[in-house]
């Protein structure tokens, strides 16, 4: 993970978010899927530019210790969003920037 912007996502097993997966290698960004779901097979554990990491509980404090926990790796990027919610995006029109 090695792209200038970062976007977390705290996803569930209803969430959109697996649009943005569907063209990986078109992205500019690197993708934190944080997820607080049930189904181990909703999202892929790594791959080009993403992680998901398995995190129960209230959405703030879990948000608060992924930064904590992950604190060098995070301040490596440029711009990081944290989008509130589900959006439905396409990967080629959510990037908001040009690298």
């Amino acid at each position: 993970m090695k792209r200038r912007f970062l976007v977390v996502v705290r996803a569930g097993d209803r969430s959109m978010h697996p649009q943005w997966l569907a063209q990986a290698g078109a992205r500019n960004w690197d993708l934190i899927v944080h997820y607080y779901g049930d189904d181990p097979q909703r999202y892929p554990t790594s791959g080009d530019g993403l992680v998901r990491i398995d995190s129960k509980g209230p959405k703030w404090p879990a948000l608060h210790k992924l930064l904590s926990d992950t604190r060098d790796a995070w301040r490596e990027y440029d711009y990081i969003w944290f989008p509130d919610d589900d959006l439905a995006q396409a990967a080629r029109t959510s990037t908001g920037c040009s690298s």
